[in-house]
């Protein structure tokens, strides 16, 4: 047990702490040294927990998402995974499973964002070309698909 002492060691100013089952009245023959300060990655502890909960958190909305996904509820999929990337927005795979449920409700110019985005942070994301690829298809622009789905060939080889 720790009891602080009401006390100061004559030469410094910090109060005195002890390790002793009794307070100091009653066993005087502990020593006495200065009380610490917390250590200074008490702070980066906090915000590593504060970080990993937000990765949780993100992960559970990842997978609400794949179940709404699976059962074809594509719009409900995509407010999951919209709400999973605000908590963590460093995971590419969030971003492709979102590509891939806008990619369903035909909203073309934001697959294409998302996968943009998916390749930034994951160089080697082959569903992100492939879905990139996908979109610019329908949107008539020839020469970009064929770039990306070819890409995405290479990906898978590697």
């Amino acid at each position: 047990m720790i009891f602080v002492s009401s006390f100061s060691d004559p030469e410094a100013s910090t109060p005195v702490v002890r390790r002793s089952a009794q307070p100091l009245t009653q066993n005087p023959s502990v020593p006495l040294r200065p009380a610490r300060a917390p250590p200074p990655q008490a702070a980066w502890q906090f915000i590593t927990s504060s970080s990993m909960a937000n990765e949780h958190a993100a992960e559970q909305l990842k997978e609400r998402g794949n179940a709404h996904f699976r059962k074809g509820e594509y719009a409900s999929a995509e407010a999951c995974y919209s709400q999973a990337i605000q908590k963590n927005s460093k995971n590419p795979l969030l971003y492709t499973n979102r590509a891939n449920a806008r990619l369903k409700l035909e909203r073309w110019q934001d697959v294409i964002d998302d996968c943009i985005r998916s390749v930034e942070l994951m160089k080697e994301n082959m569903k992100a070309f492939f879905y990139l690829g996908k979109s610019l298809w329908t949107r008539r622009r020839l020469q970009q698909p064929y770039l990306s789905l070819s890409i995405a060939r290479l990906r898978c080889r590697v």
